[in-house]
């Protein structure tokens, strides 16, 4: 016994020994704890504390057009009067369908009302509605809608400013006496038969001058020469008046007997060239036109006609033959 009791002894050492100073530093940190909290609570502001500060009012936003009309004149400077204005040139833009049920674009889909705001305002920026443009003429902006893109079209472009114009296509598919337009017009280009559309830009002739432009289009600066030119006349003396006529033409033909008025503009559409292509054809992106009720019953004629052969467009004179399907 006497050995078991002095191995135990040694084996192990006795709980007084970190017992108490455990208990000691404990001791310590629950006073530390103690003090601190009531060095706090004294010194803490016990009054009610303040309310949150109610939310802003909400800004009143004015209608869209008043605001673009603020932002283009700088600072809601009032635009020019319209009274100030030699004419009123109209412009117009074409929405034939809207985004289609298996989620594809379509050709009124994301973007293109972005598009329509941004060419509403570089029209105001080139026309006499905005100080320092330079223009002299003013603008109302059209959108020639057709019957099945209405439901897109109108609540976004209307509140932008354009005049919404519903109009269906100048000549039904089954009244066109041609059998290869009536079979393949549906095919060309992105919207068929609805590209005719723009044709009724002839009809709004409440204006002398109609601008028909695409939607990813910009005026980019005023077009007052070509209006002028158009309005009072080509200048004489076989000058362009400043305009960059294709291959430096003259604006007026010096030979006795040709057209004396200028009843259009436009640009053609090199990008669309390939070879064997005598002549590019036109682009169809932007067009400055005389509007006419004849005029405009010519085109139905000619596409109720229907004589578009399919390598020689239009009555085989190389018109139209551009977006032909293989």
């Amino acid at each position: 016994m006497p050995g078991l009791s002095t191995r135990r002894g040694t084996s192990h050492s006795s709980p007084s020994r970190w017992v108490g100073p455990l208990l000691r530093t404990f001791l310590v940190a629950s006073l530390a704890v103690i003090v601190v909290g009531y060095y706090r609570f004294l010194t803490a502001d016990l009054s009610p504390a303040a309310p949150p500060p109610p939310d802003p009012p909400a800004q009143e936003i004015a209608p869209l057009p008043a605001a673009v009309e603020a932002g283009v004149n700088g600072g809601g400077v009032p635009p020019a009067s319209s009274s100030e204005a030699e004419a009123t040139i109209g412009y117009a833009i074409t929405v034939s369908g809207c985004p289609k049920s298996d989620g594809s674009r379509g050709d009124f889909g994301a973007g293109i009302a972005d598009g329509a705001a941004v060419l509403m305002h570089s029209i105001r920026l080139s026309s006499v509605r905005t100080p320092g443009s330079g223009s002299r003429y003013d603008f109302k902006a059209y959108a020639l809608v057709h019957t099945e893109a209405e439901s897109c079209a109108r609540p976004a472009l209307e509140p932008l400013g354009y005049e919404i114009l519903v109009r269906d296509v100048p000549v039904p598919l089954d009244e066109i006496r041609g059998d290869h337009l009536r079979k393949n017009v549906p095919k060309n280009g992105c919207c068929g038969e609805k590209e005719f559309v723009k044709l009724h830009a002839y009809t709004l002739t409440d204006h002398p001058v109609v601008v028909h432009l695409d939607l990813d289009t910009l005026v980019l600066k005023p077009m007052d020469d070509l209006f002028d030119a158009m309005i009072k006349g080509p200048p004489r003396g076989g000058s362009s008046g400043g305009i960059d006529v294709a291959f430096g033409d003259p604006l007026r033909p010096p030979t006795p007997g040709g057209p004396k008025d200028i009843d259009a503009y436009f640009t053609r559409d090199y990008n669309m060239n390939h070879r064997g292509m005598k002549h590019a054809g036109v682009q169809g992106g932007f067009l400055v036109l005389r509007p006419s009720q004849k005029v405009y019953d010519e085109f139905v004629s000619i596409i109720r006609e229907g004589d578009f052969r399919p390598n020689g467009g239009g009555g085989g004179q190389g018109f139209g033959a551009v977006f032909r399907p293989p």
